[in-house]
């Protein structure tokens, strides 16, 4: 995975999230921050990609998207777009005026 820029990308069961890599500095801006890394994922993790949108720029911290997460089912059996739709849905119902994209994905 790559990020840049982007909130962190987090692995998340049905009653834990766990940040695994907070962003490398923007593209564009010279620095030597730039990292790769490897992160062992356990089966019934899914790994979230976001954009800043979810957060609404910022307006929304951490332990929102956290707290989101917590509510949904993640069960291993459920569709990762629905899970996506129910996550989108609770970002624009809490008034979002940002730009969201989600990206889930599940290994096995």
């Amino acid at each position: 995975m790559a990020t840049i820029g982007h909130p962190p990308v987090v692995l998340w069961t049905g009653d834990r999230v766990r940040e695994v890599w907070s962003s490398n500095p923007l593209l564009g801006v010279h620095s030597d921050d730039h990292t790769e890394r490897t992160e062992e994922v356990d089966p019934d993790e899914v790994l979230v990609l976001y954009t800043d949108g979810v957060l609404d720029g910022g307006r929304r911290d951490q332990q929102w998207l956290t707290d989101a997460l917590g509510e949904i089912d993640s069960g291993a059996d459920r569709p990762l777009g629905d899970i996506a739709d129910e996550l989108v849905s609770r970002v624009t119902v809490a008034g979002s005026t940002d730009d969201v994209a989600v990206l889930l994905a599940r290994f096995s």
